[in-house]
């Protein structure tokens, strides 16, 4: 059966999408209206004067195509267990850290950063990018431009020569560095279904060249009943 792609922009770079869901999904690719992943991994951190991996439980959770929110637990041997949620309420961006104080961000450039980043988790499953507020346009034979008019962001989407995505990026700040830098999800060819979701096996997250986090999904569910205050923090953390 066909696929029903409502975004609009270049007949190429449509049909490039498509070829993709197909590649992950086949004939029958989920309609995704909200998602909740549980992930598995590390990412590399300072601990004490050197850098070392630590294990790292990520939740994401999205009410597409703006509400997104992140919860993330590292646990760096021997020292403390660090928590984290970063939140956007497609206006705001809220953050706390330890079961601290919500924070709420002001900075343009840190609010454009977490909004995009959280924006690439969201592309890589595909579907959200079919909708009427996506707009796609062609960078090369392999590569297009994805914008979300709602969020007025862009990423560029890498596709392997079977169509399937190699990855995803973004340009935005660092917080580490204080610099824009190129945040780029790389995806396995390999892919296992959750809960009856067709995910990529591991996916790796870089700054540049550097690798920052690899998870993998441990636990997914598909259009869950998402109540709007888990995006501003207000409920109980």
């Amino acid at each position: 059966m066909p696929i029903l792609l409502l975004c609009y922009g270049e007949p190429e770079a449509k049909d490039m999408l498509r070829r993709a869901i197909i590649a992950r999904y086949g004939m029958s690719p989920p309609a995704l209206d909200s998602l909740e992943i549980d992930f598995e991994g590390r990412f590399r951190t300072k601990v004490g004067p050197v850098k070392a991996w630590v294990p790292l439980e990520v939740k994401t959770r999205f009410d597409f195509p703006s509400y997104m929110r992140l919860d993330f637990v590292a646990k760096p041997m021997g020292m403390a267990v660090r928590r984290g949620i970063e939140a956007f309420d497609s206006d705001l961006y809220r953050t706390t850290r330890n079961n601290g104080d919500v924070v709420e961000i002001t900075n343009y450039e840190q609010i454009e950063s977490v909004r995009r980043r959280m924006w690439t988790m969201a592309a890589i499953m595909l579907t959200p990018l079919s909708e009427t507020f996506i707009k796609l346009s062609v960078i090369d034979e392999n590569t297009i431009r994805v914008e979300n008019t709602v969020m007025d962001d862009q990423l560029e989407m890498h596709f392997a020569p079977d169509g399937a995505v190699e990855s995803v990026q973004v340009m935005c700040l660092n917080v580490d560095t204080n610099k824009q830098q190129c945040y780029r999800l790389t995806l396995s060819e390999e892919s296992e279904t959750v809960n009856e979701l067709i995910i990529p096996s591991q996916i790796q997250a870089y700054w540049d060249d550097k690798i920052s986090f690899e998870m993998h999904a441990k636990k997914i569910d598909v259009n869950p009943a998402l109540a709007q205050d888990i995006f501003t923090l207000e409920e109980d953390i």
